[in-house]
């Protein structure tokens, strides 16, 4: 018997209600001696890849709070939140 894991787990499906799956993901990886868990994929919503990839992402970017601006080559950019 070998132990296993989900190593790129996400649900793209917008119907989906993302937070009860994983509570139900990591009970049953709690309670199983062979289901160690998961690694999310990904992150961050992937905004640079643009279309379908930005259904992928465990949080995307909020304008509703800022740390302000920084400097990046010349361009004044800002630093948001996850939200």
């Amino acid at each position: 018997k070998v132990p296993v894991m989900i190593g790129e787990y996400h649900s793209p499906n917008k119907g989906t209600k993302q937070e009860e799956d994983l509570k139900a993901i990591l009970n049953i990886a709690s309670e199983s001696v062979l289901f160690r868990g998961i690694s999310f994929f990904e992150y961050q919503v992937r905004y640079d890849k643009g279309g379908t990839e930005e259904a992928f992402g465990m949080f995307g970017l909020s304008n509703k709070f800022s740390f302000g601006t920084f400097d990046y080559f010349g361009d004044k950019v800002p630093s948001l939140c996850l939200g």
